[in-house]
């Protein structure tokens, strides 16, 4: 009787897995007449830590992939926010900067909050910059801020979440 049980589990499993595909085709319309998409207006959204080459490149994504752009950063240390702000506007990229100033030490809640409050009807594409080491053991010294900021966008929001390598020549 055990052996005609562990012949019956394999089968099993196949048809579970079966269902999940099929549910998930009917889910996503695969293979139906689905309605052509209607255009949305797009916003950009680049998370920025301070004005670098990182930033100009992310923001040179941005201009490319959208109609609206918009800069936010969030700092956790008041007094950094001055020196940021007075950075942005003598560089000025011709793009707007929102510092958001959470209460905790979270970077993501105050993003969500910022998203939420932004991106009603528009398709919002957050752009993270992050530093990619030229030596894969760097990547441990680098801070990852932007990978966690990364899933829990793509977690608890409706935002197409990117991130933008700005790779490493020499370190």
């Amino acid at each position: 009787m055990g052996g005609r049980h562990r012949d019956s589990c394999p089968i099993l499993l196949f048809t579970r897995v079966d269902a999940y595909y099929r549910e998930v085709a009917a889910e996503i319309g695969l293979g139906e007449a689905v309605p052509v998409p209607a255009p949305k207006k797009s916003l950009v959204v680049v998370t920025v830590v301070g004005v670098s080459r990182m930033t100009a490149r992310a923001l040179a994504t941005a201009r490319a992939l959208g109609e609206e752009l918009v800069a936010v950063s969030v700092q956790l240390e008041e007094e950094r926010v001055a020196s940021l702000e007075a950075e942005w506007a003598r560089w000025d990229p011709g793009v707007p900067l929102t510092v958001l100033r959470p209460r905790s030490r979270s970077i993501v809640k105050p993003m969500l909050a910022y998203l939420e409050r932004l991106g009603r009807g528009s398709e919002v594409l957050v752009l993270i910059p992050d530093v990619e080491p030229k030596k894969w053991r760097h990547q441990l010294l680098q801070n990852q801020r932007g990978i966690i900021l990364a899933n829990a966008l793509r977690r608890h929001s409706d935002a197409i979440v990117a991130r933008v390598p700005f790779r490493l020549e020499r370190a």
